[in-house]
This record gives C-alpha cells, sequence and structure tokens, in this order.
C-alpha cells in the first residue's frame, strides 16, 4: 500500500549511518557517597500541597525473580496499610504529602 502511494518518501530510511547511542538508563551508576535532600517550589492553589518522589534504578527487567522480589518490597514500603513510608510521610501530626 505505502510503495503504491506517490506522496510517501522512503527517504526517511536513508539518512546514512548514525552515530551509536546508549540510552542513559542502560549504563553502570556511580556508588551513591552521600544523600542527596532538594527542595523545589513550584506553583500551587494552596501552601501546603506537596509532593515527595524516591525514585532508584534496578536489576534488569530479563531477572523476573529480582523483579518481583523489588516489586513486592515496593508495595510494602508504599501500598500496604502497615507500610512505613506511608506512616512516615502520610500518616503522621504534621504529614509532608498525601496518599
Amino acid at each position: 500500500m505505502l510503495l503504491k502511494n506517490p506522496c510517501f518518501s522512503f527517504s526517511c530510511f536513508h539518512t546514512g549511518s548514525r552515530p551509536t547511542f546508549e540510552t542513559p538508563w542502560r549504563s553502570k551508576v556511580a556508588p551513591l557517597e552521600s544523600s542527596h535532600e532538594e527542595e523545589v517550589l513550584y506553583p500551587a492553589d494552596e501552601e501546603d500541597n506537596g509532593l515527595v518522589a524516591v525514585t532508584w534504578r534496578g536489576h534488569p527487567i530479563q531477572n523476573l525473580r529480582m523483579y518481583y522480589a523489588l516489586n513486592c518490597m515496593l508495595e510494602y514500603l508504599t501500598e500496604s496499610s502497615v507500610s512505613p513510608l506511608k506512616k512516615a510521610f502520610v500518616e503522621c501530626d504534621d504529614p509532608l504529602c498525601s496518599s
């Protein structure tokens, strides 16, 4: 169908060789030498609005056993009724965020 369409051009497929691009998440990460805390101000309707993001890079997805183990740990830390992170950030006298 595309080959018979005179409006379609294959010039995008003939751009020549491109340099090798390695995605950032595939390279090794330098060891963490210290913790990092940063306060970022952003516009909000109310002064008590906030957001907490905790991130890390885990094992490759091909290692399914480790993937499910980390997923289970993440569920425990964030989603359960006894979640330590939820208890520390949400269910406290002065909450830092909401669930």
